[in-house]
């Protein structure tokens, strides 16, 4: 029941509960003639005022006045009933004798006050009416405030413990008095447990000293001025270094000066950070490399190229000894070479999976890595799988996986003269490659963690732990697995295993000896560099008719003139490149586009792949190997019509 709590009310509404008539028509006069201050409503017993309560939806009293000897039941047991029924008024009690027990009873039952049927009951009855009333309407404002106080600081508590960051609050004796739910994972304690210690005793001195910390609480609560501390480094209990900004600030609690301090965890900011300045050099990095790789490659070509062609020809067992040596040295160069653009980030992928052969990626990625394992003291041992089929991946992805692996069994190794081997078998259409070294091996309780991003058991700060994380989701791009087993002081086995299509392909290729060209064969090659127009020619003019032009502009002037077999395009060239060259043909000479290849030393260039991937276009990277010109040729003139 709800009662109106205004202080500024005229009438007053009483109920009394009153079995004598007589009484009951005295204590009703008496109350509407006193100042015109009541209005009263009489019941003459407990039951019928209970009745009324139940049938009166929102009955309204501001004071109930209730006789204790009733018929039926009595005052103390009304009093019950309104208890139950929550009734918001205050109760006066009313008794002919002067009985401490009882009185006692009704008190503790609800009753706000009682008065004796005495000679002066009447004369009393209005200003104890008066009183209850009041004190009521104070008691209620007491209890209103105090919810409302409650409410506040509940809702202060909520704020302040879904903050993302620790708040600490001290004293001006440097005493936690505040802690939020954040500070337990900051400085694993229980909120509660900070509460009266020292802000000293939960950071070392070397932290202390580093941050000034002292000085800078002193100087905060002095001057009123806050203070910022900016990435310092925190390792509580030596489990995990945090990076924080530190905020201090002066607030007034309790009429006192008090400090606030509030720790931002930046950690995981600092690292992407980290990563994007990496990214960012890596970029600058790949602008160089790709620059550099592709003129190295036009370098490499007519060296490759013309060594092939001498060895092709040559007798004397000690030039061929020789030229041997020379195209070896080429061979890994260009190994070198490719495996560079690697680690550019402007590196696409080009054609994204094609088959490829699993051990020569193996071996180029052995001769990149080849000084860094000699210089080291490690050995490398290879155990590979001669005829092994093709394997349908992405040549750069997987070389990247490779890298990773073989760089952390050379530092598990560092100084102990250790060996890595690395085996490749085929078993039941997959294709299994197994590194295993003699590291120093992972601890048990750090096996699970491998493979999750930034995760590293390595102390040097350069590491952030994402090298096995990207190998773990470039295999699975693969649709392949990868499994590490380890154990602490007894190195380190990496199996990664890769599904091999069901169309098996094995790795062969076509000797020049058994290629055959028509007499009526003709190519055109259009190639800005000399050397590599002149060792393509010399190449290929043994097998069939070949023109040369230095870029697309001298191109255009011939083509259509003659009837080409097969058009061998460079893609990078001034002036007129070899897409323009593509587009223009296809243009001008619908259907002769089909009949262009190409060459390129970029292979690994955004725009180069873009590209290469939207035609259907055979194409040759540099350096090659003659014969795989002379097959590319070949296959292109048997297409020609």
């Amino acid at each position: 029941m709800t009662r109106n709590k205004t202080t500024a009310k005229t009438q007053f509404h009483v109920a009394l509960v009153e079995d004598d008539e007589n009484i009951a028509f005295l204590t009703e006069k008496t109350l509407s003639e006193f100042h015109s201050l009541f209005v009263v409503e009489s019941f003459s017993s407990g039951e019928e005022f209970l009745e009324h309560l139940d049938k009166t939806p929102s009955p309204c009293y501001d004071s109930i006045t209730i006789d204790y000897s009733l018929p039926g039941i009595n005052g103390i047991e009304l009093l019950s009933a309104l208890k139950e029924r929550f009734i918001d008024a205050p109760v006066i009690f009313i008794t002919h004798i002067e009985q401490e027990d009882l009185i006692h009873q009704a008190l503790s039952s609800g009753a706000c006050d009682y008065i004796i049927k005495s000679k002066t009951y009447l004369k009393v009855l209005p200003l104890t009416l008066l009183k209850s009333i009041e004190k009521y309407r104070l008691d209620q404002e007491h209890l209103n405030m105090s919810q409302q106080i409650q409410q506040f600081k509940d809702y202060y508590e909520c704020i302040l413990n879904t903050l993302p960051f620790a708040v600490l609050g001290l004293n001006q004796h440097n005493s936690i008095s505040l802690a939020n739910t954040a500070c337990q994972t900051l400085f694993t304690h229980e909120p509660a447990d900070l509460i009266g210690r020292h802000i000293s005793d939960l950071f070392e001195k070397d932290f202390m000293s580093k941050t000034a910390l002292l000085g800078n609480l002193s100087r905060v609560l002095q001057s009123g001025q806050p203070v910022q501390l900016k990435k310092i480094r925190f390792n509580p209990e030596n489990r995990y270094e945090h990076i924080l900004d530190l905020h201090i600030f002066r607030v007034l609690r309790n009429n006192a000066h008090e400090l606030i301090l509030l720790f931002n965890d930046i950690t995981e900011n600092v690292l992407l950070e980290q990563k994007l300045f990496q990214t960012e050099k890596l970029a600058s990095l790949g602008k160089l490399l790709t620059s550099i790789t592709h003129e190295l490659n036009n370098r490499l070509s007519p060296i490759l190229g013309y060594t092939q062609l001498i060895l092709g020809r040559e007798e004397d067992e000690k030039k061929i000894r020789w030229l041997n040596h020379i195209e070896e040295s080429t061979q890994n160069l260009k190994s070198v070479s490719d495996s560079l653009l690697y680690f550019s980030p402007l590196a696409t992928h080009h054609h994204a999976k094609k088959e490829e052969d699993i051990n020569e990626i193996i071996h180029n990625v052995i001769a990149l890595l080849d000084y860094k394992f000699k210089s080291d003291n490690i050995g490398i041992v290879t155990k590979l799988e001669k005829a092994l089929p093709l394997l349908t991946i992405d040549r750069k992805q997987i070389i990247k996986v490779l890298l990773n692996i073989l760089n952390n069994s050379c530092e598990a190794m560092e100084g102990s003269n250790g060996t890595v081997t690395i085996t490749t078998q085929y078993a039941e259409s997959e294709c299994i490659i197994t590194i295993e070294d003699t590291g120093c091996g992972i601890p048990e309780n750090n096996i699970h963690d491998v493979f999750d991003p930034f995760f590293t058991t390595k102390q040097k700060k350069h590491h952030i732990g994402l090298g096995l994380c990207i190998a773990f989701n470039i295999i699975q791009q693969h649709k392949g697995r990868i499994q590490l087993i380890s154990e602490k002081g007894k190195g380190t086995k990496v199996i990664i295993v890769l599904p091999i299509p069901a169309t098996l392909s094995s790795v062969t290729s076509m000797p020049a000896a058994q290629q055959h060209f028509s007499n009526e064969s003709s190519v055109l090659i259009i190639e800005d560099d000399q050397f590599l127009r002149d060792v393509m020619k010399d190449i290929l003019e043994d097998v069939c008719n070949v023109d040369i032009v230095a870029d697309g502009k001298e191109a255009i002037k011939i083509i259509g003139k003659k009837d080409y077999s097969v058009i061998l395009s460079d893609i990078r060239m001034p002036g007129m490149n070899g897409q323009e060259l593509y587009h223009w043909i296809k243009k001008n000479h619908p259907g002769l586009e089909k009949k262009v290849v190409f060459t390129t030393g970029d292979t690994y260039d955004p725009d180069t792949n873009k590209f290469l991937d939207s035609i259907e276009n055979s194409f040759l990277s540099k350096p090659f190997n003659i014969d795989d010109l002379k097959n590319m040729i070949l296959k292109a003139c048997q297409k020609s019509p």
